[in-house]
Order: C-alpha cells, then sequence, then structure tokens
C-alpha cells in the first residue's frame, strides 16, 4: 500500500472520531495541541487537511498522517502504520503495527539467506540476486 493510497482511502473524519474529536457544522474544533477556549482548528473534509490558526500551535498545516504522528507524538514511519491500521479497521497495537510494517512497508534488501526476486522493489540483476541467495 503506498502513502497516496493510504491518504486518498483514509478520511479526515474517521482519524477525528478514533481520537474522539467531532467538529461543529462549520468544520472547527478546539485545537487538541494546545490549550484553546474557542475553536481555533480548521478542518477541511474537501482536501483531507487541517490548519490550525492560533499563534501559540506548533501543529500548523497538515494531513492525516501529520494529524495522527501530532496525536501519537511519533515518527512519520509510525504515523503511516497507524493510518494502514485505520484504512483496515484493525486495533492499532504494537503486534498489529510490526505486522503491517512487515505488510506494507517492506525492508529494501531480503535477510542473509533469503531471496525476493519477485518483489518489484527488489532488482532483477543475476549479480546482486547471486551475492544475496544462496
Amino acid at each position: 500500500m503506498k502513502i497516496a493510497e493510504i491518504k486518498s482511502l483514509l478520511r479526515i473524519e474517521t482519524v477525528l472520531a478514533h481520537y474522539g474529536l467531532r467538529p461543529d457544522r462549520h468544520h472547527r474544533l478546539q485545537c487538541p495541541f494546545h490549550p484553546d477556549k474557542t475553536p481555533s482548528l480548521q478542518i477541511y473534509p474537501q482536501t483531507n487537511t487541517y490548519c490550525c490558526f492560533s499563534s501559540n500551535c506548533q501543529a500548523g498545516t497538515g494531513d492525516v498522517i501529520q494529524f495522527i504522528g501530532l496525536m501519537e507524538h511519533c515518527s512519520k514511519h509510525e504515523a503511516l502504520i497507524k493510518a494502514a491500521t485505520l484504512v483496515q479497521g484493525a486495533p492499532v497495537g504494537a503486534a498489529a503495527a510490526r505486522g503491517l510494517a512487515q505488510r506494507f512497508f517492506p525492508p529494501a534488501h531480503p535477510p542473509k539467506g533469503r531471496c525476493w526476486p519477485e518483489k518489484p522493489y527488489w532488482p532483477r540483476c543475476s549479480a546482486i540476486l547471486k551475492k544475496h541467495c544462496p
């Protein structure tokens, strides 16, 4: 699954509902990234993005992946894994994240003694295959 696929399949409304956030009828809500008395976080469902208009907020603007990363305090890679689990409808746990990391974001090179010539990201050069495959 590519990043563009995850972004197109995962709606920002789904992410907000996952974190228990409900925007008002004008697609605004109190920003969860700083103390807020009035709604300053604007949600744009058409573009699947958000923007916080507060001057003391570091969230700025972003998409669903950046929102998950800010909410979970994690790296972009971990946010992508959690986004993929939300797309699949599975709970976001450590075991599920490891499984999805291996499924959606495989390593660039096979482990020693293994060969993945059928994978599109693995070069089909015979010299490299001979080096890595017994």
